[in-house]
């Protein structure tokens, strides 16, 4: 038999519509909801609304740099959340009063992660003055990377985390661009 022809059938394919603030108050196990406001298809998983589809925007958030000043430069961060995979971008373009500290710089994630070893993401750099670097980052904690960047002179990469001089001397209009994917706790 069709699924049309089962009583109630449109019930069982079509979620509730509702927003973020209109949630149903009662929600039970495997309830599936639609936010118009949102643009999220949520499921109730018996404690918390686990997304099971983003269809908006991507979300903005202000990543917090450690051992680096923005000074009059510029950072930008977006991500976006299907069920538990988190997928997102952070890129930051030097000003001329920005600056990293000697120790290495470290970025937050939108998303507290599962485990810091389940991150992995890519990163390009463009040195205004001699050209790009390519990189990738490293789990530092659950909620931050590390960016590092890979030595292009040599046959065999190696690898160092961003500074003062690694891979170059920052300046004005020098940019990092960093991809992630994880899992959210």
């Amino acid at each position: 038999m069709a699924i049309s022809g089962v009583t109630g059938a449109q019930s069982v394919i079509r979620p509730g519509v509702c927003t973020s603030t209109t949630r149903p108050a009662s929600p039970y196990d495997g309830q599936v909801i639609y936010e118009t406001d949102t643009n999220k298809t949520l499921a109730f998983n018996g404690s918390v609304w686990d997304i099971l589809s983003d269809m908006g925007a991507w979300t903005a958030y202000t990543p917090v740099l450690t051992n680096a000043t923005l000074g009059n430069g510029t950072i930008t961060g977006f991500y976006s959340q299907i069920g538990k995979i988190v997928v997102g971008r952070v890129s930051f373009t030097f000003g001329s009063t920005s600056s990293l500290s000697g120790s290495g710089l470290a970025v937050t994630l939108p998303i507290t992660a599962v485990n810091a070893t389940c991150v992995t993401g890519n990163l390009v750099i463009t040195d205004s003055g001699s050209g790009w670097f390519y990189g990738a980052i490293l789990p530092d904690t659950t909620s931050r990377v590390v960016p590092v960047v890979y030595n292009t002179s040599t046959t065999y990469a190696t690898i160092a985390g961003l500074t003062t001089a690694v891979p170059m001397t920052w300046a004005n209009l020098d940019n990092f661009v960093m991809s992630f994917i994880y899992e959210a706790a």
